[in-house]
């Protein structure tokens, strides 16, 4: 069986499960507990940086920010590193190489790369390591959840080469169902709305100072002003060199000229209100989500009116 045949066949598990569990929380099938347990063991630095990001929130966009702020010259010149081409979840890794879907690196690559360490993951708070509430600064990034959900669903579809329903049929739940909270969410570390209120309680309790909120949507509308901001965050300078060049690097048609492989994949559009494209209509994969099932998405985020995580999203539903 060949790499890309047995990560096909662990992604289906996402869709028609069995779910797999650790400590209570859907961990999705790619989860190694020997890379968990030694990301959970580490000692962090002052000077580590860890994204967190819910799946499809900026993932990928955050990831190559952050490793060209650590890893440009003044000049601009890029110095390569562990994270040069994508983001890899230490929770997903192993310490013998060949394991699917990051086959060239091991955990031991990942935990104890030139510091300043970068870390990207998806694990919500109940899961992430204690050294985090001592040491490190969390970047989390945010999306407008129809956004994000759109993007899951079609990057599920292109990852498994198959058309996938959006809503209910005879077969399958439909990928609608399996985003929002409730008996038949089947998304990795839960729901989007649960994950942002455990993000905001462990800010608040365990990341004093150390902690900053970024939003997609509001680099795509000022992008400098965006920059600066975690610029800033991360006590980084920016040369006008090193900002023009991380300008140029992070654009979505250069990311995705320069994406090989898989990695092609995780780029479709790059922007925001791609959703309203979603709306009563019939495409390749069914009917799409109707208003009414759309308006479910502003139902749960109004139950997070009073959570300031959530507040700047409203504008963007």
């Amino acid at each position: 069986m060949t790499d890309e045949e047995r990560v096909n066949d662990l992604l289906k598990s996402l869709l028609y499960g069995p779910p797999q569990y650790f400590q209570g929380v859907n961990v999705g099938p790619f989860f190694s507990e020997e890379g968990y347990k030694a990301f959970y063991e580490l000692d962090f630095c002052a000077d580590d940086i860890i994204a967190i990001t819910y799946a499809k929130c900026g993932t990928t966009y955050i990831q190559k920010l952050l490793h060209l702020l650590t890893n440009l010259d003044d000049n601009g010149n890029e110095i390569p590193s562990i994270n040069s081409n994508g983001q890899i979840y230490p929770e997903w890794l192993h310490s013998e190489l060949g394991h699917v879907p990051f086959t060239h690196v091991t955990i031991d690559q990942v935990l104890y790369q030139p510091c300043p360490r970068v870390f990207s993951t998806h694990m919500n708070p109940s899961l992430l390591p204690p050294g985090i509430k001592q040491n490190g600064k969390v970047v989390y990034m945010l999306r407008n959840p129809k956004d994000a959900y759109v993007s899951w669903h079609f990057m599920l579809s292109r990852l498994l080469r198959q058309k996938i329903n959006w809503v209910p049929n005879e077969n399958y739940q439909g990928t609608l169902l399996s985003y929002f909270p409730g008996p038949k969410n089947t998304m990795m570390y839960g729901d989007y709305f649960s994950f942002l209120v455990e993000m905001e309680k462990f800010a608040h309790d365990h990341l004093t100072g150390r902690y900053i909120v970024l939003y997609y949507e509001e680099f795509l509308d000022d992008f400098d002003t965006q920059l600066t901001k975690l610029a800033d965050f991360l006590d980084i300078k920016l040369s006008h060199k090193k900002r023009a060049a991380i300008s140029h690097k992070t654009s979505f048609n250069t990311m995705r000229d320069k994406a090989a492989g898989r990695q092609k994949i995780l780029y479709r559009k790059g922007t925001s209100g791609d959703w309203k494209n979603y709306v009563d209509e019939v495409d390749e994969s069914g009917p799409t989500p109707t208003p009414e099932q759309w308006s479910r998405f502003d139902e749960e985020l109004d139950k997070l009116k009073n959570y300031e995580f959530a507040r700047p999203l409203y504008k963007w539903m």
